[in-house]
C-alpha cells in the first residue's frame, strides 16, 4: 500500500535522551494497536532499576503510529490513528499534575509522522494524512499554544525518522508514496531552509533514529538490519521484564526523564 502507515504493525520508535545525573529516566511506551486491530491509549513506564514495566496514565485518545517527544520535562503524543482516521489533536503529560492535558491541535492529520524538539519548539514532520505521503514541517510553541508551518521538505516522507543534532533537524529515509527511500536531509531553524545530504547506506522506513555523543545511530529490526550483526554494533544484549500490553504494536517509545 503505498504511502500508507498500513496496519501491518511496525513500531515506530522515539527516542529522547537526557544527561542530567540529578534525573530519574524512564523508558515509556505510548498507544500502539491490540492483534485485533483497536488502537490504544495506553501509557505504560519502565524502570531500569526495578526492571518492571506499570501502567501509568492513559492517553484521552486511543492512538497508533503516534508521534512522541519531550520538551521542559512534559511528554508530548502528537497525531496518530485511531483505527478509523487520521489525527490532528495533540495532548501533553505532565509528572507534575499526573494528568494529560488537549494542547493546540496540528495543522493537518498526520499519522507515521517524524517528531523532534529542538530549542523550546516541537517540530512535526511529514507523516501520511489518509490519501498520501506529506512534505510539510510544522513547529509548537508552548508559550503561545499554537502551531506555525515551516518550509517543506524536498520529498514527502511517512514513517520516516525525525532527530535533532547540532541545532539542526534531520529527517530520514521514510515513505514516500511509492517507494522506501534512503535519502536524508536536515532542517536549520534559523534560515527556515533543507538541505539534502549524504543518504543512508541502506532504505528504510518505519525505524529509529537516536543521538548518542554527536553521533545520530539509525536501525531497523524488521527487515533492514541483520539480527546477528547486532550485537556487534549495540553491544551485549540484555532481557527485561516484556510489557504489560504484551500484543501492543505501532505506539512509540522514548526515553523520558523525571526529576528524582
Amino acid at each position: 500500500m503505498a504511502g500508507r502507515d498500513s496496519p501491518d504493525g511496525y513500531p515506530c520508535h522515539h527516542f529522547v535522551a537526557q544527561n542530567d545525573t540529578k534525573m530519574v529516566e524512564y523508558i515509556i511506551a505510548l498507544g500502539g494497536q491490540i492483534p485485533s486491530g483497536d488502537p490504544e491509549s495506553t501509557m505504560e513506564i519502565f524502570s531500569h532499576l526495578q526492571n518492571r514495566w506499570t501502567n501509568y496514565v492513559p492517553m484521552h485518545t486511543p492512538r497508533s503510529r503516534v508521534g512522541v517527544s519531550v520538551l521542559n520535562g512534559q511528554l508530548y503524543a502528537i497525531g496518530g490513528y485511531n483505527g478509523i482516521e487520521r489525527l490532528n489533536n495533540v495532548e501533553i503529560f505532565d509528572p507534575l499534575d499526573q494528568k494529560w492535558t488537549p494542547v493546540a491541535s496540528l495543522s493537518c492529520p498526520r499519522s507515521a509522522l517524524g517528531v523532534a524538539a529542538l530549542g523550546d519548539k516541537i517540530y512535526a514532520c511529514g507523516g501520511y494524512d489518509g490519501t498520501s505521503s506529506s512534505d510539510s514541517l510544522e513547529c509548537y510553541t508552548r508559550e503561545n499554544n499554537s502551531w506555525k508551518p515551516l518550509s517543506k521538505m524536498a520529498k514527502p516522507r511517512s514513517a520516516l525518522a525525525l532527530a535533532s543534532l547540532g541545532g539542526l533537524i534531520y529527517a530520514l529515509g521514510g515513505h514516500d508514496g511509492r517507494l522506501v527511500c534512503n535519502s536524508v536531509e536536515r532542517y536549520d531553524s534559523l534560515t527556515d531552509s533543507w538541505q539534502e545530504i549524504t543518504s543512508m547506506q541502506t532504505k528504510r522506513c518505519r525505524f529509529g533514529a537516536a543521538v548518542l555523543d554527536d553521533k545520530l545511530y539509525v536501525a531497523a529490526l524488521n527487515s533492514c538490519v541483520d539480527r546477528q550483526q547486532l550485537p556487534a554494533v549495540l553491544g551485549p544484549q540484555v532481557h527485561i521484564s516484556p510489557m504489560i500490553a504484551c500484543g501492543a504494536v505501532a505506539g512509540a517509545f522514548g526515553v523520558y526523564a523525571n526529576q528524582a
